[in-house]
């Protein structure tokens, strides 16, 4: 984590909406293929078969005690298995259990999402500015790249 003193003070909630039903937009997503004309495309696609289900797989992704990925598994059998790798390779930084919130958002994702045209930007200014200085400084630096992208595209703004 890039914030260990923040340990076991935050927690996974759904984002709250207008209407109060749940409704949640698809952040990441992972996709593995084979290109034509590989010259070792049934050892790839092996592979790639042990990667997504085999909970050996799962511990060997999530093992980085350095940077944990949160990866939730689309196989509900190996989400058990990932909570469990996460937690301890994260040190349970957060206070409450970041997969069962997760795998009951995904039958709340909305269809039609599309995030904004400048995400990347404020993604990237986000986890610089966490990094140097805080959260609080990463969501003025997230705002302040928002706001500079749109403009630098010729997007008018109101902040």
């Amino acid at each position: 984590s890039q914030t260990p003193e923040q340990k076991g003070k935050w927690a996974v909630a759904p984002l709250p909406t207008w209407d109060g039903r749940a409704a949640t937009g698809t952040w990441g997503g992972t996709s593995f293929a084979v290109p034509k004309g590989s010259e070792h495309t049934d050892a790839a696609a092996e592979f790639i078969e042990w990667l997504t289900t085999d909970p050996a797989a799962m511990k060997a992704r999530l093992a980085n005690a350095e940077a944990p990925s949160s990866v939730l598994p689309a196989d509900p059998g190996l989400q058990k298995v990932a909570a469990q790798e996460f937690a301890a390779a994260s040190g349970n930084y957060f206070a409450n259990d970041l997969y069962e919130i997760a795998a009951a958002q995904v039958d709340t994702i909305v269809t039609g999402w599309t995030w904004g045209p400048v995400q990347g930007s404020v993604n990237e200014a986000f986890e610089s500015a966490v990094a140097e200085g805080g959260w609080t400084g990463g969501f003025a630096a997230a705002q302040r790249a928002a706001l500079d992208a749109l403009e630098d595209r010729g997007l008018k703004t109101a902040g």
